[in-house]
């Protein structure tokens, strides 16, 4: 062999010996690399092992470097990156021995053992750095038994996650494992047992830790509460265990982030269900989970639908006539999850995807120590019905939500057999319901015309008690509302502890009621019904006032008594009061209705304001000999006025019966013109308003410079009227009137809508014109034309 051809492979080799040691920097103990004179670079990685083929890195731990010496000297500290590499950068001279000590510890989470609670940590080789070189430590994996680099990065993935969605932090949490028997957390710690004791996984991490947020959240007071109920709890808590609502509320918030970290339902799910086969005395077993927790059971032949909310057992004891269950969601933790998990989620049957901050605004700015506050803090706007349809369907249905659980595809249901009085007794809920904000007018139906797909899938109000309703007495016997009667010496109704008794030698000048309000297959359902007719009226008046919503606003049952004080036989509101009452929540909203702004309101009011201008102490006032379709006027300005938000229900009044004190202090309202009503010419001679009347020619109306003009050949095609708001005596006046009643009821059709109120929001009297366009002699809207707006 030559020597050119010798000396070629010798450099071949040689390049190839550099090119290997440069590649393989990372991963040999080789100083290829040189740092600057005086520093020495020394790196290298963390990881731990999941199973025998997959790891993770160990992410932002704390990093020690030490001379390995007779006394070993600190000489550095640094922390892993999200990859799990670290890295130092030392002055030194010459050459020292070294090594690192990576620790279970970062900014975010410590994890200790023993009883001097010290931090598990890593040593690496040791090896010899010199001045001006870079020096690859040690790769280290962790095997997979060694739990605590596990529990350490579960701990930083959820603190990571709330850092990203929220851009908030928590303090340093310490883990102590191994500790206990059973996973818990307590302040800024957690304690996770052995995993022979307990095997506990990531979700328990992210549980606990969970825990530790709100602690800190809450500064240093989350809510606490407790489950006492050994059927419901045992020998510990599951996710449909009935408790109280601080606890449910705690533990509803933990099992929500276990599931919203991931963004997995599945991490937070159940399969023994418990007792729920009527106290059969074995657990039922179904795989449920935060998204979807409902599952049925067949039970001689019959099918029971349950939710979490319903608990692990009857509730204790059980009344006559069947078991009765839980339906409340706001002492059960996963109802409190399910609702936290459908606002967070991606919109699907719950119609809600508000994600995770406004969740977290809601805590960090209320603290809540309840889902009904939680609910009643929410101040996000637009999604009011579709929130109540998510609390619904976790078991928070209450009064003070009538409106938005009736809202709409809503039925009156009355027995076929069932007293007229029953059935009149809708009509009052009907218009506390319009008085409320309901927007479409319930359908009424009977047993027989109510449609299967409107018994399975409407929102149902049943009038009328089991006896003369097999509707009601079917949910009766779902919701578990029973009934004790001995012919001829008592009617007890019952549910849960709560009963109300009734002594039948009282009856008929006494009677009782229950209203009960639950949820169905995601629909809502209200009974109302009491012994006779007389109870179930009761029972419709009081429901027929919203401010009993309000009273009760967390109550999802009521027992009433009916009393005839003055023995007149008739049902007033004023002789029914509540005797037993199930609140959901002792908490008190803070939107409950208000009075009236005390600020001197100015001279002239406007249509805007319309509402809290005749909130409360308001008289309709027609004349003795006014046409009745003028007082029907009034009516219609009623409804638009429980519409727009007014509290109080006007009375109706004509001036003989006015008082002088109403006369002078009350906001009146007057429907007709002066022609017939005297109060209506004397306030029209106050404000300025006139009018020029030509027998068989024109009427024509004047005020503040305007006027509106009727050829009275054109009547009764058409008709004018004006509408004037304005102040008297610190007082708010209403004037609606025209030359026919045509013209008032139009007036009034006008004023009974607050829509048409916002169009002229800024304006206090108006000069309408109705023309008859279809000819039916009837007043539509579509029929109304406003000629001056001032």
């Amino acid at each position: 062999m030559s020597s050119k051809i010798r000396k070629s492979k010798r450099t071949t080799i040689l390049l190839l010996c550099f090119s290997f040691l440069t590649m393989g920097d990372i991963v040999s103990t080789s100083q290829a690399q040189l740092s600057p004179a005086g520093v020495a670079r020394i790196y290298g990685f963390a990881n731990y092992r999941v199973d025998a083929q997959l790891s993770n890195p160990i992410r932002r731990a704390r990093v020690e470097l030490w001379e390995d010496a007779f006394i070993d000297t600190k000489l550095a500290i640094s922390q892993t990156n999200d990859g799990g590499y670290y890295e130092f950068n030392i002055a030194m001279t010459g050459s020292k021995n070294v090594y690192a000590r990576i620790f279970c510890e970062s900014y975010i989470v410590s994890v200790t053992y023993g009883v001097f609670d010290t931090v598990y940590s890593y040593k690496t080789p040791t090896k010899v750095v010199s001045e001006g070189s870079t020096t690859y430590l040690d790769t280290y994996y962790a095997p997979p038994e060694d739990l605590h680099w596990k529990a350490m990065d579960y701990a930083t993935d959820e603190f990571l996650w709330i850092e990203r969605e929220a851009n908030w932090v928590r303090s340093q949490v310490q883990i102590k494992y191994p500790k206990g028997s059973w996973p818990t957390s307590y302040g800024n710690v957690i304690e996770l047992p052995n995993t022979t004791t307990y095997l506990w996984d990531r979700t328990t991490v992210l549980h606990e830790y969970a825990h530790c947020v709100i602690y800190e959240l809450y500064n240093g007071s989350p809510p606490q509460g407790s489950c006492l109920d050994t059927c419901q709890c045992g020998d510990h808590h599951w996710l449909n265990s009935v408790s109280d609502k601080e606890f449910a509320f705690n533990e509803g918030w933990a099992e929500f982030m276990q599931s919203a970290v991931d963004n997995n339902p599945h991490n937070t799910h159940i399969n023994n269900l418990g007792d729920v086969l009527y106290g059969s005395g074995y657990p039922y077993w179904s795989y449920t989970t935060i998204e979807s927790n409902e599952y049925t059971v067949l039970d001689n032949s019959k099918m029971y639908r349950f939710k979490w909310y319903h608990g692990r057992c009857p509730y204790k004891p059980p009344f006559p006539g069947c078991p009765s269950f839980n339906n409340n969601g706001n002492i059960v933790e996963g109802a409190v999850a399910g609702i936290f998990w459908d606002i967070y989620d991606s919109a699907n049957d719950d119609q809600v995807s508000m994600g995770f901050y406004s969740i977290w605004y809601v805590l960090s700015t209320y603290r809540p120590e309840s889902m009904i506050e939680f609910i009643d803090r929410w101040p996000y706007a637009g999604v009011d019905q579709q929130l109540c349809d998510v609390c619904l369907d976790h078991g928070i249905a209450v009064l003070d939500d009538l409106d938005y659980l009736f809202y709409d595809n809503t039925f009156f249901v009355a027995g076929d057999q069932a007293y007229c009085t029953d059935v009149l007794g809708s009509a009052k809920t009907s218009f506390g319901l319009a008085k409320g904000g309901v927007y479409e007018n319930p359908e009424g139906r009977t047993e027989r015309i109510l449609t299967q797909t409107k018994k399975n899938t409407g929102n149902l109000i049943t009038v009328g008690g089991p006896a003369a309703n097999l509707l009601a007495d079917e949910f009766d016997q779902y919701f578990g509302v029973t009934y004790e009667y001995h012919p001829g010496v008592s009617f007890r109704i019952l549910y849960h502890d709560k009963f109300i008794h009734l002594n039948l030698t009282d009856y008929p000048r006494q009677d009782i009621c229950v209203i009960f309000l639950g949820e169905d297959n995601s629909r809502s359902v209200m009974l109302v019904w009491g012994y006779g007719w007389y109870g179930t009226y009761a029972g419709s008046t009081f429901i027929g006032d919203p401010a009993n919503w309000s009273l009760f606003q967390n109550a999802n049952m009521l027992m009433l008594r009916w009393i005839d004080f003055n023995g007149d036989g008739l049902v007033h509101k004023t002789e029914v009061y509540v005797e037993q009452y199930i609140l959901l929540d002792t908490y008190q909203s803070s939107t409950t209705p208000v009075a009236p702004p005390s600020d001197t309101p100015p001279e002239l009011g406007s249509f805007g304001s319309l509402a809290w201008l005749f909130y409360s102490n308001t008289y309709f006032v027609a004349g003795d000999k006014a046409y009745c379709t003028d007082v029907l006027g009034s009516a219609k300005i009623a409804f638009g006025l429980a519409k727009g938000g007014a509290y109080e229900n006007p009375e109706g009044r004509t001036e003989r019966i006015l008082t002088v004190t109403e006369h002078d202090t009350g906001n009146l309202i007057m429907v007709g013109g002066p022609a017939v009503s005297p109060v209506a010419d004397e306030f029209d001679t106050i404000f300025g308003i006139t009018f020029n009347y030509i027998p068989g020619v024109s009427f024509e109306i004047h005020c503040e410079g305007e006027s509106i003009y009727l050829n009275l050949g054109q009547y009764p095609n058409q008709d004018i009227c004006i509408v004037y708001l304005g102040v008297h005596n610190s007082r708010n006046i209403m004037l609606v009137w025209g030359y026919g009643w045509e013209g008032t009821y139009a007036g009034s059709f006008l004023m009974g809508d607050p829509n048409a109120w916002q169009s002229f929001s800024s304006c206090h009297m108006l000069m309408v014109r109705w023309i008859d366009i279809n000819g039916d002699g009837l007043v539509q809207m579509n029929e109304l034309y406003v000629e001056c707006a001032k």
